[in-house]
């Protein structure tokens, strides 16, 4: 599939109303780096949710209840009594990617993107490989450091499920049938057995779908769990590059923002108030500058439209998590993350 090909993009995601904010970043995103037109599609978690996104009326975005989608799937909403909302997110996946690929013939391939992603280059780099193959899956790549602080392929994949795409074809449809049995059976938010989520069953599709690969592209899928092994550059243009290769997506894993409403704050020390909710992840001051710098202006920016549009007849408050003065289980819980961090650092320096 060559790069000037004008193929237009199916991209879909799902999402409750808190996540709209990184929507929106993603969406901007795709808008100014994206060289062909494209489609997303969006599974609303909530009438809330739906409404704020149909007021804002953007172009290219297709929006779906997840009411009216529970509808037509009727194995799915069974199983939504006995799984949390992360799980029941997680479930409805290969669902959701197959009842688009099924209802839309126009669709030559679909896109699953978690909405904490990022394009600071066109993604139809990713899709050369779409020639000869019917599964893109993106790999985790673990750094050295993310390894030796116990991050591994045994309990978290070797493929991480965040971002993927298929071929509207026959081995397309096999797969996400498969994929979609495997999490009916068992989709918990825990390692057990050989299983994790709905990530650790795609370890398995190169062996069983002859058509399934792992992204060859550098630049996709580079997160805070794999960064600290590439070096990290920008050029005349602020075009930025993982060893010399162009970054065409970030995944903004445990960024959490103040101001994010619905999310409890996480603070630290220092004006821009943001940090990494998991404290092994350790970036440096270019991993910052050139990669989170530009994303953190572009949520603030959702975050204040959003709100906007949210409180439009209201006055636009954000109702923040009052913390006591003295809570032990906090002080514990902190703690603990401060002594992970502390290690983290420690084990980056010495690598």
């Amino acid at each position: 599939m060559k790069k000037n090909n004008p193929i237009q993009l199916h991209f879909c995601t799902s999402l409750g109303v808190s996540s709209l904010p990184k929507l929106l970043a993603l969406y901007w995103s795709l808008l100014r780096h994206s060289a062909n037109p494209f489609v997303f599609w969006v599974l609303c978690d909530g009438d809330e949710v739906y409404q704020l996104l149909f007021k804002l009326n953007l172009e290219h975005v297709r929006l779906v209840p997840l009411t009216e989608f529970e509808k037509t799937d009727v194995e799915l909403y069974s199983v939504k009594r006995y799984r949390d909302v992360f799980e029941y997110n997680c479930t409805l996946r290969p669902c959701w990617m197959l009842y688009l690929l099924s209802c839309n013939s126009e669709i030559q391939f679909l896109t699953y993107m978690d909405t904490d992603l990022y394009f600071f280059s066109d993604p139809q780099y990713l899709y050369d490989q779409l020639d000869n193959c019917s599964v893109l899956l993106s790999e985790h790549r673990f750094s050295k450091l993310a390894t030796r602080l116990g991050m591994t392929p045994k309990i978290s994949g070797v493929f991480n499920a965040g971002w993927l795409a298929v071929k509207n074809d026959k081995i397309g449809h096999e797969a996400l049938l498969w994929w979609r049995k495997r999490c009916l059976e068992w989709c918990r938010r825990f390692y057990e057995d050989g299983k994790f989520g709905e990530q650790k069953y795609l370890e398995s599709m190169p062996e069983l779908f002859q058509g399934a690969v792992a992204l060859n592209r550098l630049g996709g899928n580079v997160a805070p769990w794999n960064v600290s092994d590439y070096l990290v550059s920008a050029d005349e243009i602020n075009r930025v590059y993982v060893d010399n290769e162009p970054l065409i997506f970030f995944h903004f894993h445990a960024l959490q923002m103040e101001g994010e409403f619905s999310f409890k704050v996480v603070r630290e020390v220092g004006k821009n108030v943001v940090q990494l909710t998991n404290p092994s992840y350790v970036l440096s001051g270019r991993q910052k500058q050139l990669i989170y710098k530009p994303y953190i202006a572009e949520m603030r920016r959702a975050i204040r439209l959003v709100r906007d549009i949210r409180f439009n007849k209201e006055e636009a408050t954000i109702e923040e998590e009052a913390e006591s003065p003295w809570n032990f289980k906090k002080m514990i819980i902190r703690t603990k993350a401060q002594l992970t961090r502390l290690r983290s650092i420690i084990l980056y320096m010495t690598l």
